[in-house]
C-alpha cells in the first residue's frame, strides 16, 4: 500500500539548513575538510502507524489489515563529500545503529565512509530503533517481556520512511 501511495502521491523534501565552507567545522565539531556540505531537512511521506509517537502501533483498518493513516513527517540529514564537486555521485542510504539517529551520519567515521566511497549519504531516525523508541522498549521489557517485541510494529513504519526517502532521492 505504501509504495502504490508513493507512486500516487511522492514524497515531498523540504531542506531547513544547509551549512558549508568554514560554518562545517563548527557544525560537526571539529574538521570537515572532507565535506563540501551538510544538509538537514524533512521528507513527508505515507504513515502506516497509528501515530508519530515511540511506541505507536501499525494503523489498521476494518478489515485488520494495515492501512494507510495520512502522512508523516521525518527528518533527514544528507552528507555531501568533496567527490561530489568533480561531477556526478551515487546516493545511498545511511543506516544508524539500534537505538541510534541519523545524527551518526555527521560523525568522521562515517563520513570517512562517504569520502572514501565517494558518494553523498542520506541518514534518517529509524522509527522503532532510534534512540526515541529506547525507553518504550525498556518500559515494555520492565513491565511485560512479551510487549518488547512490539517495536517491531513501529519498525514498519521505518521501511515505509525508506520507500519514501529512496523515492525522493530519484526525483
Amino acid at each position: 500500500i505504501a509504495l502504490a501511495e508513493l507512486d500516487a502521491h511522492p514524497a515531498t523534501i523540504e531542506v531547513d539548513e544547509v551549512h558549508e565552507g568554514a560554518e562545517l567545522a563548527t557544525v560537526l565539531g571539529g574538521a570537515a575538510g572532507d565535506t563540501i556540505r551538510l544538509v538537514r531537512g524533512k521528507i513527508t511521506g505515507p504513515r502506516i502507524v497509528e501515530s508519530d509517537d515511540a511506541g505507536t502501533l501499525l494503523h489498521r483498518g476494518p478489515d485488520g489489515k494495515v492501512a494507510l493513516n495520512g502522512t508523516t513527517t521525518f527528518p533527514f540529514t544528507a552528507i555531501i563529500p568533496k567527490a561530489a564537486q568533480s561531477g556526478p555521485v551515487q546516493v545511498i542510504g545511511y543506516g544508524h545503529g539500534f537505538f541510534g539517529t541519523k545524527k551518526e551520519l555527521e560523525g568522521a567515521e562515517a563520513r570517512a565512509i562517504v569520502t572514501n566511497a565517494g558518494v553523498v549519504a542520506i541518514g534518517i531516525d529509524w522509527q522503532g530503533m532510534a534512540t526515541d523508541d529506547l525507553g518504550v522498549v525498556i518500559e515494555d521489557a520492565g513491565r511485560d517481556v512479551s510487549k518488547t517485541v512490539l517495536f517491531g510494529e513501529r519498525l514498519m513504519q521505518a521501511m515505509v520512511n525508506w520507500m519514501a526517502t529512496t523515492h525522493a532521492m530519484k526525483s
